[in-house]
């Protein structure tokens, strides 16, 4: 469904999903992932961030609850659009939030804004406060399952599991928003486990699904 408009790119992606890892790439293939290979050094421009929904090592306190409709939660990406001081002093109260791949309903709230949340070290005798978010240059594979994307820039270079190549290069929804660094053939494979039960699973037609 990623890949509805994208036909090309989703029959390759298929035929990447069963590949072994023995299995050389079709020249095809290979000469449709040749045209998204990358040569470029990765640079945070815009304050790409990371929200977080609770702060890290939070005592038995419960912090402040983010509003999970507007589209906030654990993971959601997003970036620094706006910055609101409190009321005559040049320190900053809250952070207006452009978040992406969010639902349009989500999206019609931006900016979303979020406040500095605080926690008491009794030990320590000092209070924290600051921001539920943390810098995100980069996003590891096993954080991206279930996202789609229009555009991504993926590393092949970490790969070190049976189908998470496939997985990384899945996310996008067509071929012209992929973009490869570190391209490396022999780290998409699938798990020769996985295509075994694949190959014994009987085939049945669309039509005697429904009847």
């Amino acid at each position: 469904m990623r890949q509805k408009d994208d036909v090309a790119f989703a029959e390759l992606l298929n035929r990447l999903r069963v590949k072994e890892k023995s299995d050389e790439l079709s020249e095809m293939d290979r000469a449709l992932l040749a045209t998204r290979w990358m040569a470029i050094t990765l640079r945070c421009w815009n304050c790409f961030i990371r929200t977080l929904c609770r702060l890290t090592r939070m005592t038995t306190r419960k912090t402040k609850e983010l509003a999970e409709w507007q589209g906030l939660c654990n993971g959601m990406f997003a970036k620094v659009v706006k910055l609101v001081n409190y009321p005559n002093e040049a320190r900053v109260q809250k952070l207006g939030l452009e978040l992406d791949n969010v639902s349009n309903t989500a999206r019609a709230a931006n900016p979303v804004y979020i406040d500095r949340l605080e926690e008491k070290l009794n030990k320590a005798g000092v209070t924290r406060r600051q921001f539920p978010i943390k810098l995100a240059f980069a996003c590891t594979i096993h954080k991206v399952q279930g996202m789609t994307t229009s555009e991504a820039a993926v590393s092949l270079k970490g790969v070190f599991e049976h189908g998470m190549g496939y997985v990384a290069l899945s996310r996008v929804t067509s071929l012209s928003g992929l973009h490869i660094l570190h391209m490396d053939e022999r780290r998409l494979h699938a798990n020769p486990q996985i295509t075994a039960a694949l190959a014994e699973m009987a085939e049945d037609s669309l039509e005697s699904a429904f009847t």
